[in-house]
Formats: C-alpha cells, sequence, structure tokens
C-alpha cells in the first residue's frame, strides 16, 4: 500500500548548506582544533581552508569527499493538506531536475525581506527559537582557542579566563564590568568587525557580505542563590537587555515593564544551560531548553555595547562566584536579495497555486528571489524529511 510513497535522495547541491549538505569535507583546524565542513564542488575542490573560528589557512593535502546527506521525500505528504511555511519541499525544475528549497511563502501573500527578516502581506513571520536553532550558523566558539586567546574580554578583573570559560567574583555591591564579544573579521587580519554574513562551508565563494543583526549566545552556566546575570545584545542601534536571577528553585526574570516575570525551575541542577537570542524582532531566554519571549530593557547607547563588540555579560554574584562556559555565538539566517540588501519586496502577490521559496544557503541558492516566476503546487513532489 506504501510503496513508492516514500523516495530516498541524496543532495547533491550546496543550496540548503549548512542545513543540509551536498558534496562536503571536513578536516580539523590546525589552530584551534574545531572541526570545519565545507562545500567541495567537483570541477575544482579547494586547495586552502580558512578557519571561521581563529583564521588559520591550512592547506589541503588529501580530501576524503562526503557525498552529501541523505534525505527522504515524503510524497504523500500534501495529499490531502497543502505546504507548510518552513517545510522543506522537493519540486521539479522547469527543466525537469529536482529541487530541494525552504517553502516561505504561501498563496495569496506578498513577500518582503526586510533586514534578513522575512514579511508576508505587510506581517512580519515569526520563529520559534527552537526553530532557529535549527538552521543557526556558528560565528565564535570560545571551547577552541588558539593559544588561549578569546574573543571574549573584560576590562577589569571582575572576570577572570579560567581553562573553560569565565569566572566572576564581583559582589552585588560593587561596581561591576561587562565581559564583552569582540568581533573580528578572520579573513581581513582579524579586523574589528560587525558579524556578517558569513557561511563557513562557502570556502569556494567571494562575495561581498552582509551585516547582520539577528544573534544567538549559548553557555553553561554555574550560580548559586542570589547571583543576578545580565546579557546585553546590539540590534539595530539599540541595546536589548534581560536580567536573571538565580534562587534556590531557579532562575526569575528581572523586567522592568509591568509584565509578570517568567521563572524556571532548576532546583535539580548544578549547571544550567542558558540561551539568549534575537530572533525575528523579538528576545527570547532559554534555561535548560525551556524557552520564553522576554520583555527586554530597551536602551539607545550602553558602552562598550555596539555594533562590532554586540554582546555583554554582567554578573553579580552573592557569597559564591558565578562560573560561565562553552561560550558560543551564532547567528540566524540572513534573508535578502542580491538587488536590494536591506530591503527587497515581490513585484506581485504571489497567485492561488504559487508558492514562494528559498534556500538556506542564501548568497549562493537560486530561487523565488531571482526567478521570474513563483513554483507552482503542480511542481511540488512533496516534503523533505531528515533520513534516519
Amino acid at each position: 500500500m506504501f510503496r513508492g510513497m516514500i523516495r530516498p535522495l541524496l543532495v547533491a547541491s550546496e543550496s540548503m548548506t549548512p542545513t543540509l549538505w551536498g558534496p562536503s569535507a571536513t578536516i580539523r583546524c590546525s589552530g584551534c582544533g574545531i572541526d570545519l565542513r565545507f562545500v567541495v564542488r567537483s570541477d575544482k575542490p579547494p586547495r586552502h581552508v580558512t578557519c571561521f573560528q581563529c583564521g588559520t589557512r591550512q592547506r589541503i593535502e588529501a580530501l576524503h569527499v562526503d557525498r552529501g546527506d541523505r534525505v527522504v521525500i515524503d510524497t504523500a505528504a500534501y495529499w490531502f493538506q497543502n505546504p507548510k511555511r518552513f517545510d522543506w519541499i522537493a519540486f521539479t525544475d522547469d527543466d525537469g531536475s529536482l529541487s530541494v528549497k525552504r517553502l516561505l511563502g504561501l498563496p495569496g501573500e506578498s513577500i518582503e525581506l526586510a533586514h534578513g527578516d522575512l514579511f508576508a502581506s505587510g506581517k512580519p513571520i515569526r520563529r520559534s527559537l527552537t526553530q532557529a536553532l535549527a538552521t543557526s550558523i556558528p560565528v565564535d566558539d570560545d571551547r577552541f582557542r588558539k593559544q588561549d586567546v578569546s574573543r571574549w574580554r573584560c576590562d577589569d578583573d571582575s572576570w577572570i579566563k579560567i581553562e573553560d570559560g569565565f569566572r566572576c567574583e564581583t559582589p552585588k555591591s560593587d561596581a561591576d564590568s561587562p565581559l564583552v564579544y569582540h568581533h573580528v573579521q578572520v579573513y581581513q587580519n582579524n579586523r574589528p568587525e560587525r558579524v556578517m554574513d558569513d557561511y563557513p562551508g562557502n570556502q569556494q565563494v567571494s562575495r561581498q557580505m552582509v551585516p547582520v543583526d539577528d544573534l544567538i549566545v549559548q553557555m553553561e552556566c554555574s550560580a548559586v542563590p542570589d547571583s543576578e546575570l545580565t546579557i546585553s545584545l546590539w540590534v539595530r542601534d539599540r541595546v536589548l537587555s534581560v536580567t536573571i536571577l538565580r534562587s534556590a528553585e531557579g532562575w526569575t526574570t528581572v523586567n522592568a515593564s509591568e509584565t509578570k516575570p517568567k521563572t524556571w525551575r532548576t532546583h535539580s541542577r548544578s549547571d544550567d544551560h542558558l540561551t539568549v537570542a534575537h530572533i525575528d524582532g523579538q528576545l527570547w531566554l532559554a534555561i535548560n531548553g525551556q524557552s520564553h519571549v522576554v520583555d527586554p530593557v530597551v536602551s539607545d547607547t550602553k558602552p562598550p555595547v555596539d555594533a562590532k563588540q554586540p554582546i555583554a555579560i554582567t554578573c553579580r554574584s552573592g557569597e559564591h562566584p558565578v562560573t560561565i562556559g562553552n561560550l558560543r555565538v551564532e547567528r540566524d539566517l540572513h534573508w535578502w536579495h542580491p538587488d536590494a540588501i536591506d530591503r527587497w519586496s515581490a513585484a506581485t502577490t504571489l497567485p492561488e497555486r504559487g508558492y514562494f521559496v528559498v534556500g538556506d544557503n542564501v548568497p549562493v541558492s537560486i530561487d523565488s528571489r531571482t526567478e521570474p516566476l513563483p513554483i507552482s503546487r503542480d511542481q511540488i513532489i512533496g516534503r523533505v524529511l531528515p533520513y534516519r
């Protein structure tokens, strides 16, 4: 009965990288030890690879090429329902070839891409933190320091660098200095720069990169009751901050507004996994996998946080120090059009059976942003699922 409903597929294109990989290879950076996965084009494999983490450029002597990720096409997925936004879909191009893209626009909608975000008929389309993390792209991983050099710094001894993170021993009554993330452009001799839409896997692509604002910071935190953390993100000339207070039961937001504080009960854990992210115009806070949209404190300026130093962590500890480790910075997917980077609107509304699709490898993918017509419902073969 179900024969033929599931079709296996080997991804052969780079247009969905890094969510779905076509032919690629992985090497370990000789400078910091991080694993680097990158696209391999059959006509001309790369001879050198530059590490996004530390900037080490190393020559490739031998290369084992992975043919691509394996997925399956559920051809019955849309028999009784329409495709949904953000689905991976497989469809046939005009020349009969098979493509896989992410579905962003639905029939009857007017699509706009503005500052990296998606708008449909004038309304912002917002994803959950879980959805954003599934497509996030690495920016910095403090677990991999080249010669013990970290991009995270503090102007005084409020934060002490340790082997796998930082320790704060600042009493709540003392003035505090933040631990600040300093971004650098590793492809230009570690020059201080804004976070850009770099795709570490696109080692063979030369292009002008685009600044991005939606960042994600993750960390492991060990804190005792009465400790306080403030995490600040720079977003489009504003600083968004959220403060959380540790109690015996868990963590609670300290809100400037009159909204009810959010609470996370974590008394059974000694270390907590914290995630703060700005995604699609919303500030998310997750603790041990439980996520909420939070109301940030918004300020026009809050030195030293700025475009090139976009994240700061301030700590006020109780009787015992607060330790944070495994600091990782990632960025969200940043959708843009080659002809209008900041803001672009589709010329027409999507027709009754028309869909707007984009590849996750935004600077490389050929899709509905540049093709004259959207894909038709008749072209869609099914929903693409990861092979388990």
